[in-house]
């Protein structure tokens, strides 16, 4: 789960940060001894074996610093390169990965982790306890850029070790997920940190990283590529993919050519070569095509300090003008999942019951008549009873299409029913600005969520502080009630009914419009079996990569080459 405190808007840089890569898998296979082909092809010839490159792109890395590294970009090499304490596999369940085990405390107060022994950094330096509280002691320090594993764990007292492999986490209050600050927290080498040689910011290790993970840096050519070599000696078993190499590309290169021409074997495509450009013979051959909903929502969010959106019916009506299906059959083919909750459809806290507003103007304007917003005076505008028109702006980031074209869409509709809403395009540090102050009236944006719903708390309960991301006004003290017990409610089926019962309300009370949930679309060589689709990004599930393999029939990169 990512805490709620990592929720990141994304107005512009959406792309970007969900840009997929290579497939995962189930567990780790038991050392295999690697098949020799000398005669006709037989079954066992494509069994899981050792060998082969997958060869992927990426956009620009300035530094992979396991603390500051906060993009997909920078995070696909990272989780490869270095390993966390616990994280998701495919299906979005908490598994192992350092900590072999952990024990919780009847009153949530402690965690306990049990690290696995052997785990050596990529210089052969053992892991340790010690390694684990460095890296927690240095990402609360103020100067770290990337600032979220500082609110990560705002709730946590001290974490201390009872030996080399032992760890006690001891919270403030109450952890209801206590395992949630540590998912996907990447563990430095003390070794090469603690020093006074080199400041954080400017060690070596951020650009020649060791870490304990399945992958080895093997080079790193600014601007050009970044290849990472099989760990032989990794605590779980060596990746059977001998090398992950990912291209520095542009992102209006025209890599699908480069995967049909053999220069990539894996990469994110759009909409338009997704419906008409795989359909192709040789596409069909050579290729397969993977479709996921990563971890994320659009919306429109309403300002609640504006007169006519502090009105449940009104926001209500909005929702109800909203085409998503058109809109998303004309400019997506259909691909992506028109969203009713903030929840992520695949979270084990997704509520079922929940369905999208139907696009119905009937009942739109039913309510709108309800709350005497009419057109008074025969301009084609309505009024609310103090004869203010109902005309406001939608603020929307200059680089972001979807935003723009959603509001161009959305436009046409609301003007045939009676509302004037004026489009406004301002930079992307313009926009940040204006909505963290809450000065808007209605924009759009994306969230990245997590498969724990504990998100909602900072961006539905009333705003109490800076660190809220509630920007727009929205307050319900029920559902600010039932959030508060989110937090201390440690039975978790007790837990998941209030956020179950969390979505209803937000369901009713429309503080935003749920839009949709974006689909991830990648391209991959067949060449590669055992892949697997995850919320989570196909790069970030775990054991991942460990389980992707070439037959030695198909390999096409051979060992020293």
């Amino acid at each position: 789960m990512r805490p709620r405190d990592l929720l990141i808007a994304l107005p512009a840089l959406f792309l970007f940060l969900i840009l997929p890569g290579a497939g995962c898998g189930g567990n780790r296979r038991p050392v295999t001894k690697k098949a020799v082909h000398t005669g006709p092809v037989h079954s066992d010839a494509y069994q899981p074996v050792d060998g082969d490159w997958l060869i992927t792109t990426t956009g620009a890395v300035n530094t992979l610093n396991f603390l500051e590294s906060y993009s997909t970009d920078q995070l696909d090499v990272v989780y490869l390169v270095a390993d966390s304490l616990v994280t998701f596999d495919h299906n979005l369940n908490v598994v192992p990965r350092l900590a072999k085990s952990w024990e919780i405390s009847r009153d949530h107060l402690k965690l306990t982790f049990h690290l696995h022994k052997g785990v050596r950094f990529h210089d052969g330096v053992p892991l340790t306890a010690d390694d684990v509280i460095y890296t927690y002691k240095k990402s609360l320090d103020p100067s770290i850029l990337w600032g979220s594993y500082r609110q990560m764990f705002q709730n946590i007292k001290s974490i201390r070790k009872l030996d080399d492999y032992t760890l006690v986490v001891t919270f403030k209050e109450p952890a209801a997920n206590p395992l949630s600050s540590f998912e996907d927290f990447f563990i430095l080498p003390k070794h090469l940190y603690d020093t006074k040689k080199y400041s954080f910011d400017n060690n070596p290790a951020n650009f020649h990283p060791v870490g304990s993970g399945p992958y080895i840096l093997e080079k790193w050519e600014k601007g050009v590529e970044i290849v990472l070599k099989a760990n032989p000696d990794y605590f779980a078993g060596r990746p059977y993919l001998d090398k992950i190499v990912f291209k520095i590309i542009d992102r209006n290169a025209m890599t699908f050519d480069m995967l049909l021409k053999g220069e990539l074997d894996l990469t994110p495509i759009s909409t338009v070569e997704w419906q008409y450009r795989t359909q192709t013979p040789e596409f069909k051959r050579n290729f397969q095509k993977r479709k996921y909903y990563v971890l994320a929502f659009y919306l429109m969010s309403w300002n609640e300090k504006n007169r006519f959106f502090k009105l449940r019916k009104v926001r209500q009506a909005m929702a109800y003008l909203a085409d998503r299906e058109s809109f998303n059959k004309t400019n997506f083919f259909g691909l992506f999942k028109i969203a009713a909750s903030p929840v992520h459809p695949q979270s084990p806290f997704f509520n079922p019951n929940i369905r999208p507003y139907p696009y119905t103007p009937q009942k739109a304007v039913q309510l709108l008549d309800e709350e005497g917003i009419v057109d008074r005076n025969g301009d084609g505008i309505r009024e609310d009873s103090s004869g203010h028109p109902f005309r406001f702006t939608y603020l929307v980031s200059s680089d972001d299409k979807r935003g723009a074209s959603w509001g161009e869409f959305y436009q046409s509709i609301l003007a045939q029913n009676g509302i004037d809403m004026k489009i406004k395009v301002v930079d992307a540090g313009k926009f940040q600005e204006l909505t963290n102050a809450g000065k808007f009236d209605a924009c759009f944006r994306g969230w990245l969520t997590g498969a724990d719903p504990d998100f909602m708390i900072s961006i539905f309960r009333t705003r109490k502080d800076r660190n809220s991301f509630n920007d727009n006004g929205y307050s319900n003290p029920v559902l600010d009630k039932l959030l508060d017990e989110t937090e201390r409610e440690l039975d978790p089926a007790k837990r998941k009914a209030l956020f179950m019962k969390a979505q209803e309300i937000v369901h009713v009370d429309q503080p935003y419009l749920f839009l949709y949930y974006p689909a991830a679309l990648v391209a991959i060589n067949n060449r590669f079996r055992a892949c697997q689709t995850s919320p989570s990004g196909m790069f970030r599930c775990y054991p991942g990569l460990l389980k992707t393999y070439v037959p030695k029939p198909l390999q096409k990169h051979r060992s020293g080459k």
